[in-house]
């Protein structure tokens, strides 16, 4: 990965110009300040970062935090450089011989920090990529939330440990004490003799530009799913409680936040014990185990407060003497870093103690870590190369979005050439890319993700050596095409949950099942087959958000089911207006019975007085009585027939018609007694419900 310069107008930060902002600072009295970022500031900063060497050695900051190798340093890029480079100036200038271990540096990527105070034994560390600095340091709070922290750290809290910088501590003052640090003509670092400090301005230029670099924010990757089962199991282990040493759980994401630092709700990124400098491939067992060995002074985490500790090398303890300024447990602490770069910026940790990606997730298993809190993971070699799979496969997700920022970036508006440099980024990118997904233990991964780095490794060196725009453009459409060969991207999924039909209607229930809303502007149809036939449609435009139900009836003309039993088909999006996850659900059947239209007559009302019977009969079928076909009623009392009525048809459905006596007169005896009308007795006609033409009720006679 490579720099973004992105305005960072986000950080919500002013600045205003002092008499003293081009005068050297005092290198003690250095402090934080808010600075608003321009991009002549980000300019600025970044020929400062380049060039500038600060009447120093000739190094600058790029000597060790190189763009073209994601702004850190390590062995193999080491060994590819020329002797005359200014990393080796320990080497090549005598009275410089003291300020590096030429042996640790070139061997394993370690300079010389005196991060105890110059009066201290200096200790070796690696040197931290500075992609993602905005999300990795602590802006604008003051007293973190540290349960380790009792004193209190600065804004823009910095590096592994916050120990690389003077005065308050802070990001901005970083360069000053690198200057002192690694700029230097002489070990006496006298200032203003052996190198200059650099001014307030200056100060407020390079802190524009490192927040510049990298990712301006932390994507939520515990949503992602990964096409490779290693990478989303990884994904799963990381953000899951997993078994430790003590007997409890421990969390990947509690100090990695969606694999971030910890940034959390107040962008914290939090000082955590990792006791990575007790490791058996700690520096200080490293110069024991070289021929001949070296006396390499062990490295406490930060502060200046003395104490003792013991570390197991391979051959023998050794007792060392650290310094620190965490009281409760005095050893180990390192800012949390971001993993989102981890897997194209090894070697790892503090001290470069682990050399590859899968190395550094399983010291979390070790004694050695175990040793800060007990929690120690109880890891697999299965779960440390899935865990490896999916950071391996969010940096891919990085690597390929940043190339592609780069190639935007280097297409010349009309008039200008294209910008090459550019191009020769996003080609390492693209190289990175090819990297971090195939050097890993998991075979294979994501093929199809690394043959599409390498077409735009190939387009992007065409590029480079024509300066041709078109094919740079080949390049990007190859690098977009990387994500969704890497994860499985948010789509709609729609699908039918209920289907009805009546009187030539159809209606149903789409609900979107996918991770995406449906497409904006775009009809969500629906195609209605009976037996397998297509007879009518209908549709609502788009979007149906992602988990949403909409119903959905006829917008075709109605059609009419015959009578019979039949199977009733809806088909969402029949004719693939959209992409889906799943193209193979869109279909939805039931069987459905449709019977001929009949009348269905029933009594609703029966009265009797004085010999004679009177009832309310109603049509409530789907058809009229036939015509020219008597509606009749037989009357009976207490179960025996005594009369009858009828009126002459069609009696149309869903009306009522009154029916009198016709037969002759019955005087019901005195008492009291069951009177029954019964409609259609006799069966003159068919009916949809033959059951329900009887209706009584109790007469009482004086």
């Amino acid at each position: 990965m490579w720099y973004k310069i992105i305005l960072i107008a986000a950080l919500g930060m002013s600045y205003t110009a002092v008499a003293n902002d081009n005068v050297p600072i005092t290198l003690n009295a250095c402090a934080d300040r808010p600075v608003t970022s321009t991009p002549a500031l980000i300019k600025e900063g970044e020929r400062l970062f380049k060039e500038e060497t600060f009447n120093g050695n000739g190094r600058t900051c790029q000597t060790c935090h190189r763009e073209n190798n994601n702004f850190t340093i390590d062995p193999v890029f080491i060994a590819k450089l020329p002797k005359n480079d200014p990393l080796f100036v320990a080497e090549n200038n005598p009275n410089l011989k003291d300020l590096e271990d030429p042996v640790m540096l070139r061997k394993f990527g370690l300079i010389l920090a005196n991060s105890d105070g110059f009066d201290k034994p200096g200790v070796l560390r690696g040197v931290p990529h500075l992609l993602g600095l905005t999300q990795t340091t602590a802006i604008g709070v003051l007293g973190l939330d540290n349960p380790f922290d009792t004193i209190g750290h600065p804004v823009h809290e910095t590096g592994w440990s916050a120990d690389g910088a003077p005065g308050d501590g802070s990001l901005r003052c970083f360069p000053a004490g690198a200057i002192k640090q690694h700029f230097t003509k002489s070990i006496n670092r006298d200032e203003g003799v052996d190198f200059r400090l650099p001014t307030e301005h200056e100060l407020d230029a390079l802190l524009a530009y490192q927040l510049s670099l990298g990712r301006q924010n932390t994507p939520q990757v515990s949503k992602l799913v990964f096409k490779e089962p290693a990478a989303d199991r990884g994904k799963t282990l990381f953000f899951s409680n997993i078994p430790a040493s003590n007997g409890q759980t421990n969390n990947c994401s509690q100090c990695h936040t969606e694999a971030g630092a910890n940034n959390g709700k107040l962008f914290q990124a939090r000082n955590r014990v990792t006791n990575a400098n007790l490791s058996p491939n700690a520096p200080i067992c490293r110069g024991l185990a070289l021929n001949p060995s070296l006396n390499i002074p062990a490295d406490g985490g930060f502060g200046r407060i003395e104490y003792f500790d013991n570390i197991s090398c391979a051959t023998q303890n050794v007792s060392v003497k650290l310094y620190s300024e965490q009281f409760e447990n005095p050893h180990g602490f390192f800012n949390t870093p971001s993993l989102h770069e981890a897997a194209d910026t090894a070697p790892y940790f503090h001290n470069n103690s682990a050399k590859t990606l899968e190395d550094a997730i399983t010291f979390y298993s070790s004694e050695a870590f175990g040793a800060a809190d007990g929690r120690a993971f109880i890891f697999s070699s299965t779960d440390v190369n899935d865990i490896g799979a999916f950071l391996r496969a969010i940096n891919a997700l990085e690597n390929a979005q940043t190339a592609i920022d780069h190639i935007d970036k280097a297409l010349p508006a009309p008039g200008n050439k294209i910008d090459v440099e550019l191009l020769r980024l996003a080609l390492a990118d693209s190289r990175d890319g090819i990297n971090v997904l195939g050097t890993g233990p998991s075979p294979g991964l994501f093929p199809e993700a690394v043959r599409l780095f390498k077409d735009a490794t190939l387009y992007l060196s065409a590029a480079i050596a024509s300066s041709d725009s078109v094919v740079a453009s080949k390049a990007r459409t190859k690098l977009a095409a990387v994500r969704p060969n890497i994860v499985i991207m948010p789509l709609p999924d729609v699908i039918v949950t209920q289907l009805s039909y009546a009187k030539g209607i159809f209606t149903s229930t789409v609900k979107n099942q996918g991770t995406a809303a449906t497409p904006a502007g775009v009809y969500i149809g629906v195609r209605y087959s009976v037996d397998g036939t297509p007879k009518t449609w209908g549709s609502v435009m788009g979007p149906l958000a992602a988990g949403a139900s909409v119903t959905i009836g006829t917008n075709g003309g109605s059609y009419a089911i015959p009578a019979g039993t039949h199977t009733v088909t809806a088909w969402v999006d029949d004719v693939n207006r959209f992409a889906e996850l799943n193209e193979t659900n869109n279909t939805f059947s039931q069987p459905v019975k449709v019977v001929s239209p009949l009348p269905d007559v029933v009594v609703t009302a029966l009265y009797y007085a004085k010999g004679t019977f009177l009832c309310r009969v109603k049509n409530q079928g789907t058809a009229a009585t036939p015509a020219g076909v008597y509606v009749g009623v037989r009357y009976s009392v207490d179960g025996i027939p005594k009369t009858w009525g009828s009126v002459m048809g069609p009696l149309a459905a869903g009306t009522s018609v009154t029916i009198n006596t016709n037969g002759g007169s019955y005087a019901i005896p005195a008492g009291t007694h069951t009177v029954t009308a019964w409609v259609d007795d006799v069966n003159r006609f068919a009916e949809l419900i033959e059951t329900n033409n009887k209706f009584s009720q109790s007469v009482k006679v004086p």
